[in-house]
């Protein structure tokens, strides 16, 4: 499913699998529905699917189309999931369906009655106040490699001898924090500016 935050409305196909030529046939049809002069970013997961050779070369023949990607295991970052929430508890969770038909006409009814009354995505969160959380983690993690490591708090055990290593391994862990809060901040600030089109 494809969410434009600009105005509520989404794309939605059912389809069998999740490949990239299932994803490419997506990509199609929101190539088809959104207008020719409009430029769309696309944020998406960085499933397999959707970085496959092809999905990049279909890429490079539509320029209009920029993707990004959420950092691994952040696919909460994406508004469109805020829809397949609301479709697995209004619709999905209590249903009984007889077939994959069934379950696809409910979808597909649910879709429909969503884009009779859209809303746009409004993003609430203040993207100063979250800059200054990560900024603050960031100077916490870099007080920690400066040296200033609770050794007691990683091992209760190690010997003295070993207490120097130990902050290495300390200071390492702390930069892949570093990291990972750097790909996230990216994410959030991509979903914060970008007002475009969200994918699954």
């Amino acid at each position: 499913a494809a969410l434009n935050i600009l105005d509520g409305t989404v794309i939605g196909r059912n389809m069998q699998q999740h490949r990239h030529q299932e994803f490419i046939r997506f990509l199609n049809t929101i190539n088809a529905n959104v207008p020719s002069d409009k430029a769309v970013h696309v944020i998406l997961d960085n499933y397999a699917a959707h970085k496959h050779a092809k999905v990049r070369a279909w890429l490079d023949r539509h320029p209009r189309f920029t993707f990004h990607f959420t950092p691994t295991s952040c696919s909460w970052l994406n508004a469109v999931e805020g829809f397949f929430a609301k479709l697995t508890k209004r619709r999905l969770k209590r249903g009984v369906f007889h077939s994959v038909v069934d379950l696809q006409a409910a979808i597909n009814r649910f879709l429909a009655e969503h884009n009779d009354k859209p809303k746009p995505f409004t993003w609430t969160a203040d993207p100063d106040k979250i800059i200054a959380a990560v900024v603050f983690v960031l100077l916490s993690l870099y007080v920690s490699m400066l040296g200033f490591i609770s050794v007691d708090r990683c091992s209760s055990s190690i010997p003295s001898s070993s207490s120097s290593l130990l902050k290495l391994h300390c200071a390492a862990v702390s930069l892949t924090k570093m990291n990972c809060i750097l790909e996230h901040a990216f994410a959030l600030f991509v979903v914060s500016r970008y007002q475009r089109y969200n994918f699954l």
